[in-house]
């Protein structure tokens, strides 16, 4: 009964041992597990403020773009408005130069008229 108590203890401290190896064993892969968690979160993190600068840059640049086109929607908006001062000038001036020509024709043929 001895014996029998003796290999029962032995085969107990086998089993006991072999479930210690297999919490060793879980604990190690829950290490490596919660270490590739750690990982995954901070990369996730990275990535996340990463993205945030991107499309704080993104806004930033697009802001940019709206002023500059709207500048040059005023600078192209000042300059038809310019040149469309400067047609209606030289339009004027073309009017004023066709009467002085008239002008000077008449005074040129009343001239020739009195000299004959």
């Amino acid at each position: 009964m001895l014996a029998e108590r003796q290999q029962a203890l032995a085969e107990w401290e086998q089993e006991k041992a072999q479930l210690q190896t297999q919490i060793t064993h879980l604990n190690e892969q829950k290490d490596t597990f919660q270490k590739s968690a750690d990982y995954l979160r901070s990369t996730l993190k990275d990535t996340e403020k990463t993205l945030e600068d991107t499309q704080t840059k993104l806004t930033d640049r697009e802001n940019q773009a709206e002023e500059d086109a709207t500048n040059y929607q005023a600078t192209l908006t000042q300059k038809d408005q310019d040149l469309a001062k400067k047609q209606e000038n030289y339009k004027l001036i073309q009017e004023r130069n066709s009467d002085l020509q008239a002008k000077l024709t008449a005074a040129q043929e009343e001239i020739s008229k009195l000299t004959q």
